[in-house]
Order: C-alpha cells, then structure tokens, then sequence
C-alpha cells in the first residue's frame, strides 16, 4: 500500500482503541473502510472542520464511482458513523454526525466496544452461566456504557 492510502495515526489509534479485541475480518473491514475515506478526504483537501452532509453525499458519490456496491456502502456508512462519533467526542469533528447522518440511530443500539475488564466479566460468566443469562449481562453492559458516553462519564 503506498503512502498516499496509509492510515494516520489518529485512524490507527482508533482502531486500536475500538478494534483490537475484534476478529481480524473486523480489523480488515475498518481498515478498508478507512483508508477508502482517507483516500477522498485528501484528494479533496479537506479537513474536519468544514465536514458536513454535503460533503458525505459526495464521498458516497466517489464510492459509487468506484464500483463499490450498496452493501460495501452501507457498511462503510455504518463504521464511519461509529468513527465520527468518536471523533466528535474527542473534538476533532465539529459537526455532530447526527447532522451527517440523519437517520442514524444512536438510541439503537450501536455496536460498543465493551472494555476489557467487562469481557473478562462475561468471559467468566460464559463458562458458568446459560448463554441467555451471558447474552442479558452484555446488553446490560451496553447499555450501561453507553449511558456513561452520552453523560460523559468515566469509572
């Protein structure tokens, strides 16, 4: 891979941060899906202090001109959501990505990456409990911290 389409290392401290408990097929999913944003975004010499829809509307239209199907979109669309949303919190994106993306769902219930004292938590659940009892505990964990994120708060 040239240089042009490397990751920075606020992209590679994303993955790290988010990814690193993931399959390895995750880690290559985000990768791409990264490096196909980085690849616009520089061409287009933009920064993420003027990103808006606008601007996502066009980057969908340079995927499209890619050949890349609705599915690879859609995924792309679904992994830069949870990208910005990191970014907006760390205050590096500006415009709030609900704006980016209207109809998406933070209420939903979006992937969270569970940290690693709470997987080790369920990793001990599963080997004592019904896979019912563990799949209730990581939802419960879910929601809990999603719940410190929207309240900006930390244990």
């Amino acid at each position: 891979m040239n240089s042009q389409h490397a990751l920075t290392d606020l992209e590679n401290v994303y993955i790290r941060a988010h990814y690193s408990q993931s399959p390895e097929g995750t880690r290559v999913q985000i990768k791409f899906c990264l490096q196909n944003f980085r690849r616009w975004f520089d061409s287009e010499q933009l920064t993420f202090l003027n990103f808006d829809r606008a601007r996502f509307i066009q980057f969908d239209q340079w995927l499209i001109g890619r050949g890349l199907k609705r599915s690879s979109r859609s995924n792309i669309r679904r992994h830069l959501q949870r990208y910005f949303l990191w970014l907006y919190k760390k205050d590096i994106l500006k415009t709030d990505p609900k704006l980016i993306f209207p109809r998406m769902q933070t209420k939903q219930r979006m992937k969270v990456v569970l940290p690693k004292r709470a997987n080790r938590f369920l990793s001990v659940m599963k080997t004592q409990s019904k896979p019912t009892t563990v799949g209730s505990y990581q939802e419960a964990l879910r929601r809990f911290y999603v719940f410190l994120d929207q309240h900006k708060l930390t244990l």
